[in-house]
């Protein structure tokens, strides 16, 4: 049998080879790490954006409940006032008419305040996308950082 007569590693290469990959195995690491925090804050962003799509159609719903009921409701005073023989003019149109107003001023509202809670839910949506994509951002400049420490690392142990 032949004897092998080539390169014999030494304890320093060994060291050397035990110290880049646990270099590479920490790039890996913090790759995957910022990765899945991407992956997070985009699912959270998506979640927000449909929470978003939510309140505006419950909103909607809901307002076209208003509205049925306050249609109902002054159309009762005004049966209610003709029944009793009122003629509807001065007071009792005024109160009617302020009970309308009243009623819409109210969908109005519960309109914007939907409006407001979905722009909150799409401006936190926003925040989580720009988050994701800073971490995308972190976890590439990982696998950079990565690359450059072990090739340092070997520079610096064949130099020296």
């Amino acid at each position: 049998m032949a004897e092998n007569k080539g390169y014999e590693p030494t304890l320093a290469d060994v060291a050397l080879v035990g110290k880049v990959a646990s270099k590479g195995l920490g790039m890996i690491g913090e790759y995957t790490q910022y990765r899945g925090l991407a992956s997070i804050k985009d699912l959270n962003a998506g979640l927000a954006e449909i929470t978003a799509e939510s309140i505006v159609a419950d909103s909607e719903f809901a307002a076209r409940r208003m509205e049925e009921r306050g249609d109902k409701f002054v159309a009762s005073q005004i049966a209610k006032y003709a029944k009793s023989g009122v003629t509807f003019s001065g007071s009792p149109m005024k109160v009617v008419l302020e009970t309308e107003k009243n009623i819409r001023l109210d969908i109005m509202m519960s309109r914007y305040n939907a409006i407001r809670q979905a722009n909150q839910q799409r401006f936190r949506a926003m925040n989580l996308r720009l988050e994701a994509g800073a971490a995308r951002n972190r976890a590439n400049f990982a696998i950079s950082k990565g690359i450059l420490d072990m090739y340092s690392t070997v520079l610096l142990a064949k130099a020296g």
